[in-house]
């Protein structure tokens, strides 16, 4: 039998319309061979900040701390949150740039203070559903809140790197927190089965297997140990801590524990640079700025610890801290949006940087940074430090801790829309704040934020 060939009526199209099927034709056959981002980035405005130069910035931080690598862990906000502690004993003592504390040492106070912390809270909400958003809320991830250097340091204090390096576990914390999820959900069924008169028993066992599991996998931390240091001036020296009118005294001090360090060798560099509050944006229409709330408690790393601060502020006052604190010399550890508008390979943060419009126009219409936030379009999912800005250009110059081969050399590069648009929060020393926001802090909060709020 012979096939029946139906004739296909070609279209009545015009030349222009012919032509943008052509378009489409060969933007579709780009996409399904190329990275979309590549396609979409803006090649004309990322010319404008390709040169941009890490030298070209009109106020800026001096003898700045070397960048640091967090490898694959989630200790940004570790790094970032020590950087203006680091910068201050850099340049107390004269060290080199490369000093820094110890965070695999804090990694591990931190952690464990997170599992102490859950299983007082598992106990405390244990005739909650087991999915309820509380019992969800328990974490003992790797992240961090504004005071959560805070609270390790105030209560373990603070160790060199010299005396407590990175491990395996440190530098890669999967399969570390694999096995503390086995470890927290076992104890859980423990704790939620047991009658009330056994539940300090079963959290003092968890909390010793806590300690011993992660010496085990993390090693022991010191309880003491010896500072000695060169400082740039080539002498090597145990610890300088006094001045005179007339020269610099070197006092020999070999043995210290972590508190002492802290209180001792850190006093004169420490005032106010691990602040327990932090300042935010929230453009949310359920909240007013000049407005002191406070965080999600149950989202803590310390069981002890008091709520969280957060002065929720127009992102005009925010820069302005910003700057005012650059320009005092104390660097500025901010949380972000890493990953949106982000040139990864040419360390650029711009706004606008991606035309996914040109892929589908819905792809091109923008939100509110609310909405954005609370559609998950964006996150909350970075800690960088602002250490220059140009007040010419309107850029940022950010130190980041993904080792010194990203972006440009370590450091990040971004216009003022960007920091507007993905900036949320700020850490800044209390004395840089106005007479009226140090009031609304030291006053009561207008509320506490929830388990379902964008914020946490």
């Amino acid at each position: 039998m012979k096939r029946n060939h139906t004739k296909i009526d070609e279209p009545d199209t015009d030349d222009d319309e012919h032509t943008d099927n052509e378009h489409t034709a060969i933007l579709s056959n780009i996409l399904c061979n190329v990275n979309p981002h590549v396609v979409c980035v803006d090649h004309t405005l990322m010319q404008l900040y390709r040169e941009a130069d890490l030298e070209d910035f009109t106020h800026e931080i001096d003898n700045q701390p070397a960048i640091c690598d967090q490898y694959q862990s989630g200790r940004c906000w570790m790094f970032a949150r020590l950087y203006p502690l680091r910068h201050a004993m850099i340049n107390k003592y004269k060290l080199s740039n490369k000093f820094d504390f110890s965070t695999s040492w804090l990694y591990f106070h931190d952690k464990y203070e997170k599992l102490v912390c859950a299983f007082r809270q598992i106990s405390q909400y244990r005739d909650q559903p087991l999915r309820s958003p509380v019992m969800r809320s328990i974490n003992y991830d790797d992240g961090g809140y504004c005071d959560g250097l805070y609270n390790i340091v105030n209560k373990y204090g603070i160790v060199p790197k010299s005396a407590y390096g990175e491990s395996y576990h440190t530098k890669d914390t999967d399969h570390l927190d694999d096995i503390l999820h086995m470890f927290v959900q076992r104890y859980k069924h423990k704790i939620r089965a047991a009658p009330d008169e056994e539940q300090e028993e079963i959290i003092g066992r968890a909390t010793e297997d806590s300690y011993k599991l992660l010496c085990s996998m993390l090693g022991e931390p010191p309880k003491t140990f010896n500072f000695s240091y060169h400082g740039t001036d080539g002498i090597s020296k145990s610890h300088e801590v006094k001045h005179d009118k007339f020269k610099r005294r070197y006092l020999k001090h070999t043995s210290y524990t972590p508190k002492s360090f802290y209180e001792y060798v850190c006093k004169a560099s420490k005032k106010s640079l691990l602040p327990a509050f932090c300042l935010i944006n929230d453009t949310s229409p359920d909240r007013e700025y000049d407005t002191l709330y406070h965080g999600y408690h149950v989202k803590r790393n310390v069981y002890e610890a008091v709520p969280r601060k957060m002065l929720n502020i127009s992102m005009t006052d925010m820069l302005d801290y910003i700057r005012k604190s650059i320009m005092e010399g104390v660097p500025v550890p901010v949380e972000c949006d890493i990953s949106t508008c982000n040139h990864s390979s040419s360390g650029l943060l711009i706004d606008g940087l991606y035309k996914y419009g040109a892929i589908l126009p819905v792809l091109g219409e923008t939100l509110s940074k609310h909405e954005e936030l609370r559609h998950s379009l964006t996150s909350i999912n970075h800690v960088v430090c602002v250490v220059g800005y140009n007040s010419v250009s309107g850029t940022w110059k950010i130190a980041n801790s993904w080792g010194s081969t990203h972006g440009k050399t370590g450091y990040l590069i971004a216009d003022t829309a960007w920091m507007k648009k993905y900036v949320y929060s700020a850490t800044v020393v209390r004395r840089l704040l106005s007479d009226s926001h140090r009031d609304i802090l030291d006053g009561e909060p207008a509320g506490e934020y929830g388990y379902d709020d964008m914020w946490d």
